[in-house]
């Protein structure tokens, strides 16, 4: 990250999880790319002075256009990855992951379309695993269904 325009950027998310009377299920948000729609958690990045923590927690109600009651559970670290943004410059993302306890299984979203969320959804840990496509994220949603199946 020596070269000129080279930025760092921290971000947080996190998996809601809803523990219902069926069995637990993982919010996720759908996100309209240059390469096509994914699956993922919500996420962004964190304001000055801002924790992660606090970050991930306002991210997921931001981004999914709702008010979710939720207490934190546990602490996934960070995952890091490169990607270039739309203007072409390079940028390093460190992405502070949670997971959080939904107290609610909130079905209103209105997620915000200038972010190019298209969808959120619940998801079984089975179907969650499968949806999930990122390879950033593919480790932390299989250790989160790991857990929660443990």
């Amino acid at each position: 990250n020596l070269r000129k325009g080279f930025g760092h950027q921290l971000s947080a998310g996190a998996f809601p999880v809803y523990y219902g009377t069926d069995g637990p299920e993982v919010a996720l948000i759908k996100v309209r790319r240059r390469f096509g729609a994914t699956w993922e958690i919500a996420k962004g990045k964190l304001e000055p002075g801002e924790d992660p923590m606090r970050c991930a927690m306002r991210e997921v109600q931001e981004e999914m256009g709702a008010t979710i009651p939720m207490e934190f559970k546990s602490d996934y670290g960070f995952v890091r990855f490169g990607f270039m943004t739309p203007e072409k410059e390079p940028r390093l993302k460190t992405l502070f992951v949670y997971h959080f306890e939904a107290k609610e299984r909130v079905v209103d979203f209105d997620p915000p379309s200038r972010e190019s969320i298209v969808d959120v959804g619940w998801f079984s840990p089975k179907l969650a695993v499968k949806v999930v496509t990122h390879r950033s994220l593919r480790p932390l949603i299989r250790r989160l269904v790991h857990d929660l199946q443990g």
